[in-house]
């Protein structure tokens, strides 16, 4: 809240980003893979009431074709 989020949805993409980058920082095998261009975090969110799925980020290459 601190942050000038108050909406769930807020909370949650700001969960999800920060979840991706503490995996980073704390697994080597995924920063390594990462880099490699060998695996990509994408930070996602599920809509339930309507079935959406929201992007709010990634961190390493992916294919947006």
């Amino acid at each position: 809240r601190k942050d000038g989020l108050s909406r769930i949805d807020e909370f949650e993409a700001r969960h999800v980003e920060e979840t991706g980058t503490k995996l980073l920082q704390r697994s080597q095998v995924v920063a390594d893979a990462v880099k490699a261009n060998k695996l990509a975090l994408v930070y996602l969110t599920y809509k339930l009431a309507d079935g959406r799925v929201v992007l709010h980020g990634h961190v390493g290459d992916i294919d947006n074709s």
